[in-house]
């Protein structure tokens, strides 16, 4: 116990050296993340972790507290840092302001620092939580024990100043109205216990000021932080999530339940308002995101979505403190109650749909929209996998898909999501020695090698994910502070590696690759997809070693490693007799996966690529909706994009006319498994702009970035790339003359501090002119051009690669003598 002490405190110590030591450039979005510590920010913690006279953990508990003062003149400046366990719902004078903290391993517990100015007046004040404690480990939780936390200070107008430091002069009481006797949802420990609501037990307006709390009991303090089990702290500054109340757009009764139908899928708390001619009537109500053949929800698919309300007498609301995601509402019918209205809280991370994509195809448009959408419901506090099901922060796999996709549709203020789950990845190795990570955090629940706790291929791809975040935001502090786990986990990989084959094989935990298991594939053994994904981690961490860090002799390591994967892959798991790759050294299995994997991460040589892309493009729908990204992704790359666009309207669009679809994207093909709101699916929200209009980043923070058109069938197409270094607009239109394609039109606007290399199409024969803003630059084969800002960088098979520095152009390549 004491080496388990020992390590974890090494490993506070470790991350606040590194982040202290790097440069400040943690809030390049709308969010901060301190590096762990002892102190908040500098500041000595001074307000005790406080809980009631009772257990220490208490399971499915609810705990009130309180704190009333006063101000003699209206608030000037007000701040707090703020946490609780598992988590708070926090109110101001009968406001509410929050639940906190985000999701957090208490080895690192979070503390969320919020300016709370606004929510404080000039003479009495309250401020008011009602505490929740899992007492259990759950999927997306680590058990821990109750607890809530804050310190603040509030400055008047006056000059006077009032510190606010939750100790035993704060008060607590048990929420008696929940009955803890309920069970979990989910055998799995998912999402949590269900909730059995006594109206007749409630405590009226305890979130205002001015409610009388002189019978509840005095806090019990448990310590200042740092203090067991919270022995690390950690300032997270994020923006307040979004909250709208929704309407249903119809209603119908089925099965002794009004039925609510919200039009699609939300994620949210559902609301009531009945009035109840007496207390004790009982109903329940009920959530879900699929109705069945009698119009009646599925509250307890796969998990128990209901909840039971007990009546007082006369008017009253409610909304269960669990959120979810849903379409439909379902409450029981009972004579003596009346139901007046039902509504639901919408919630979710504060995004702006700073991105666009609009084209020629409305379908398309529209499943450009339908991603966002998914991805907007798939992020609240942290990333989740689903709000449906788990609620789980999965590192690397889900979030790499969401931070690809979420670059195109809402750009650098959702950086805090992703940054956060890369730190996630780092903060979870205390877990492990051997230097794994887990691939969903935080959780004690469910930790053998077999789940989801550990996935060697997200681990491998939560190293290519800190690559890609690099790219996006050029912040070198959170490569400089994973750069030691890195390093860890590149170690424990070796330890896999197959001396006599010289190819990583059985390495332990689930591996998942193309989940779910609808499309089989072999991914035991010496796996020539995992291999394909080391080849890539070992790749992106050695040009991070190399340009970030200045590693020179690791870096040269970590390559020369990849080529010796990239060496055995070929000479190992390749067939000559099929012209592909097979699932493995011992597999004979040949799939659409496989190839995919080679393909993405350039393990392919020249000469086999015809026979891997048709292989490919013979296999059809072969692979998951999520995997589906990789797949178009590669063969976009590799010159395929009819076939894609094609495959994307065959796919996506089947799945728009599906009985049970709810406005966001389901999580697999199959509708009868699992979500029906999965980000992880949202593929075309990240191909569209990234493929067809070809704007990809070259350079860290898009400093240098490539428009290469694509525009297959389309006749145009046009968006806006929100980027860390401004916005990059780009519009691509077909010159039709005489109903014949005769060129191609591009429009853009290059932001300052930025350049742009530019894929213009000509004819092979040479026979095409370029005009830029007017002015004729390439001609005859030849770059003529004399504007200081566009220059040649080199000329290919069909198209001249220019590069632009910042401004707006026209681009028209035509035939020669058609301008």
């Amino acid at each position: 116990m004491k080496r388990i002490q020992l390590l974890n405190i090494f490993i506070v110590v470790l991350f606040s050296v590194l982040a202290e030591c790097s440069a400040e450039k943690n809030d390049i979005g709308s969010g901060y993340i301190s590096p762990v510590s002892t102190q908040f920010e500098g500041t000595v913690p001074e307000a005790n972790w406080i809980w009631d006279s009772g257990e220490r953990n208490p399971q499915n508990y609810y705990l009130y507290v309180r704190k009333d003062f006063t101000l003699d003149s209206p608030a000037a400046e007000a701040w707090a840092y703020i946490s609780a366990s598992s988590f708070a719902e926090l109110y101001i004078n009968g406001k509410h302001v929050e639940r906190v903290p985000v999701k957090s391993d208490p080895e690192y517990q979070v503390y969320d620092k919020f300016d709370l100015t606004d929510y404080f007046a000039e003479g009495e004040n309250s401020i008011a939580a009602l505490v929740y404690n899992y007492g259990v480990g759950m999927h997306h939780r680590i058990n821990a024990r109750g607890g809530f936390f804050y310190q603040g200070q509030v400055k008047d107008t006056k000059g006077n100043i009032i510190k606010l430091n939750s100790d035993k002069s704060w008060r607590v009481c048990c929420a008696e109205a929940w009955d803890r006797r309920t069970e979990q949802r989910h055998v799995n420990h998912l999402i949590g216990f269900r909730e059995k609501y006594d109206a007749t037990k409630a405590l009226t307006g305890w979130q205002a000021t001015g409610f009388d709390d002189s019978k509840w009991e005095a806090a019990t303090e448990t310590g200042i932080p740092p203090v067991a089990p919270w022995n690390g702290i950690v300032v997270v500054k994020r923006p307040y999530l979004r909250r709208e109340i929704i309407k249903p757009i119809a209603s119908w009764e089925s099965k002794g339940y009004q039925i609510y139908d919200f039009g699609k899928v939300y994620s949210a708390s559902p609301e009531f308002l009945v009035d109840s001619q007496a207390e004790g009537v009982q109903f329940d109500i009920g959530t879900a995101e699929r109705l069945d053949s009698e119009k009646m929800p599925k509250m307890t698919m796969e998990l128990n979505y209901t909840d039971t309300y007990i009546t007082a007498k006369g008017k009253q609301t409610w909304k269960p403190i669990t959120w979810r995601s849903f379409r439909y509402l379902a409450i029981e019918k009972k004579e003596q109650v009346r139901i007046e209205s039902v509504d639901a809280e919408f919630r979710s991370y504060p995004v702006e749909y700073k991105g666009s994509f609009s084209c020629s195809d409305s379908d398309l448009n529209r499943y450009w929209e339908i991603g966002c959408w998914t991805l907007q419901i798939c992020s609240h506090d942290t990333l989740v996998d689903t709000p449906w099901r788990e609620q789980t922060q999965y590192i690397a796999g889900d979030s790499r898909y969401d931070m690809r996709y979420g670059n195109y549709a809402f750009g650098p203020e959702v950086e805090y999501l992703f940054k956060y789950n890369i730190l996630s990845g780092a903060f979870s190795q205390r877990w492990k020695e051997d230097g794994s990570i887990r691939s969903r955090y935080p959780t004690d629940w469910l930790l053998g090698p077999a789940t989801s706790t550990y996935i060697p291929d997200y681990q491998l791809e939560w190293i290519m994910m800190i690559h890609e975040y690099y790219l996006y935001y050029a912040d070198d502090s959170l490569v400089r502070n994973t750069y030691p786990n890195i390093k860890k986990l590149m170690s424990y990989f070796e330890t896999c590696i197959n001396q006599e084959h010289d190819l990583l094989g059985g390495v332990p935990g689930w591996v998942v690759l193309d989940h779910p298991d609808t499309f089989p594939m072999d991914v035991g053994g010496e796996n020539t997809a995992m291999n394909c994904l080391y080849y890539g981690a070992l790749n992106s961490a050695s040009w991070l070693a190399r340009n970030v860090m200045g590693d020179e002799a690791q870096a040269d390591k970590w390559q020369q490693k990849g080529e010796i994967i990239r060496r055995a892959v070929n000479k190992q798991l390749f067939s000559g007799v099929d012209g592909v790759y097979k699932d493995g050294y011992e597999s004979p299995r040949l799939t659409q996966q496989t190839q995919v994997y080679a393909l993405k991460y350039g393990l392919v040589p020249g000469d086999r690529k015809v026979g891997v892309i048709d292989f490919v493009k013979s296999k059809g729908r072969s692979c998951e909706q999520s995997f589906s990204y990789w797949l178009l992704n590669s063969m976009f790359t590799e010159g395929q994009g009819q076939w894609v666009l094609d495959y994307i309207r065959t796919y996506w669009g089947e799945q728009t006319r599906h009985n049970d679809f709810n406005g966001a994207w389901f999580e697999g093909w199959n509708s009868e498994w699992g979500s029906t709101s999965h980000s992880w699916c949202a593929g075309p929200t990240a191909l569209l702009p990234e493929k067809v209009l070809g704007v990809e980043p070259l350079l860290p923070g898009w400093e240098k970035f490539s428009i290469k058109p694509d525009l297959c069938d389309l006749k145009w197409a046009e968006g806006v790339i929100p980027t860390a270094a401004g916005d990059i607009t780009v519009k691509i239109e077909k010159i039709i003359k005489s109903n014949i394609d005769s060129g191609l039109k591009i429009t853009t606007v290059i932001p300052a501090n930025t350049s742009s290399e530019i894929h213009v199409p000509i004819e092979q024969a040479g026979g095409s002119v370029i005009y830029v803003n007017g002015e004729l630059i390439w001609k005859k084969g030849k770059f003529v051009g004399n504007n200081s800002k566009i220059s040649l960088k080199t000329k290919m098979a069909a198209s001249v690669v220019l590069e632009f520095q910042p401004g707006s152009y026209v681009i028209s390549s035509v035939k020669d003598g058609e301008m």
